[in-house]
């Protein structure tokens, strides 16, 4: 799997508003199966690792200032703990995915932004069209439509 997250710290990140936390060389293991917890309330669903998965002293806290990034494989045992501060934590993900990684999930769509698609691996969504009226306006927007055209895979 060819796969690289990043993510982008727009406000700090630290210890009290739930900065991301990693375990140590968990990237290095075999995946685990991970349990569904109804008790979890998360933003990103109920699913997380079994307490066995996770040895405690080998959790590291990645505390940002805004501007900052964290990159890491996506198989790291990685979460974070709730927003205790009255600060927001905003962050940007971007993730880079080869055209030869098959992306399981398919209720969430995945888009070629640059090199050639392999052959029955992924189906890529069409980039948006500028919709006049409706999008916010920018440089190139006249010509954007006519310049996606030939990016639909």
């Amino acid at each position: 799997m060819n796969v690289l997250t990043m993510w982008l710290a727009v406000d700090e990140s630290d210890k009290e508003n739930g900065c991301l936390r990693v375990i140590r060389g968990s990237h290095k293991q075999e995946l685990t199966t991970l349990k569904d917890d109804v008790t979890v309330s998360n933003v990103l669903g109920s699913y997380t690792h079994r307490d066995e998965d996770i040895d405690q002293n080998q959790i590291v806290d990645i505390i940002l200032k805004p501007g900052d990034i964290s990159i890491h494989h996506p198989n790291i045992i990685h979460g974070s703990e709730a927003n205790t501060s009255d600060r927001r934590r905003c962050g940007l993900t971007i993730r880079y995915i080869a055209p030869t990684t098959e992306c399981l999930n398919k209720e969430q769509p995945v888009m070629m932004m640059s090199g050639t698609s392999v052959q029955g691996i992924n189906h890529y969504r069409s980039w948006p069209k500028y919709r006049p009226g409706y999008d916010f306006p920018f440089d190139g927007c006249e010509e954007w439509n006519e310049k996606t055209k030939n990016c639909t895979r």
